[in-house]
């Protein structure tokens, strides 16, 4: 089955950078725990990049649902308020079976 990425761009600023890097900590256990690939990437201006890869459709389509549980809805709560030009991206695997 075609996985799917799932991709989330946005700026924080730096007085709120360690409450963020706390928070993404939280929601990698989150995802680990659910067998969901979760990555975040930070460049020299503060812009992040989270980098979810989902298994499958059906996974991706699960997340909404899962996502709005607490604690997971309460972390990304706080992170969007803190966001910045936030741009979500989704794109869905070629050439998988």
């Amino acid at each position: 089955m075609a996985r799917v990425l799932f991709t989330v761009t946005y700026t924080i600023d730096s007085d709120k950078m360690a409450e963020h890097e706390e928070l993404v900590r939280r929601l990698r256990t989150i995802n680990e725990e659910r067998g969901t690939e979760y990555m975040v990437f930070q460049n020299k201006n503060n812009q992040i990049m989270e980098v979810t890869v989902y298994p499958n459709e059906a996974a991706f389509d699960e997340s909404d649902d899962l996502m709005e549980e607490a604690p997971a809805n309460e972390y990304i709560s706080r992170i969007n308020a803190m966001a910045q030009d936030i741009q979500y991206n989704t794109m869905y695997e070629v050439g998988a079976e």
